[in-house]
């Protein structure tokens, strides 16, 4: 989470914004690996900067 918040600012994505897809990916990919969720919260981070 500490990764995304990172990479998060340097998009200018907030952090409630964060904190919401990183609640979603968890939620949506249960019983996957942390970094198939970190790839998809990054790609949802950079669709929520565009």
């Amino acid at each position: 989470m500490l990764q995304l918040f990172g990479f998060a600012q340097g998009l200018g994505v907030d952090e409630a914004t964060v904190q919401h897809i990183v609640e979603r990916v968890i939620v949506e990919m249960p019983m996957c690996p942390d970094e198939e969720r970190l790839v998809r919260a990054r790609n949802w981070l950079l669709i929520a900067a565009a």
